[in-house]
């Protein structure tokens, strides 16, 4: 991820792509941006999930780099 687009933009392109992702619910998780940075919160029914959710917001180009804190049921 190596260029930065701005904050508000950036949330809703994870968001939008959490959203179309099969494995995980946008309902669930809480994307934040500042400066680059993504942190999701919320929860999920399961690790797996959990460790998808990550990886799909790191694969969205803009972002310095994706905290989660997401917890499991």
């Amino acid at each position: 991820m190596d260029q930065y687009i701005n904050d508000g933009g950036l949330t809703a392109w994870v968001n939008g792509v959490l959203a179309v992702d099969g494995v995980t619910g946008v309902s669930e998780i809480d994307p934040e941006t500042a400066a680059g940075a993504v942190t999701l919160t919320g929860q999920h029914d399961s690790r797996k999930e959990v460790g998808k959710a990550i990886q799909v917001a790191e694969s969205v180009e803009g972002g310095y780099e994706v905290e989660g804190y997401l917890a499991t049921d």
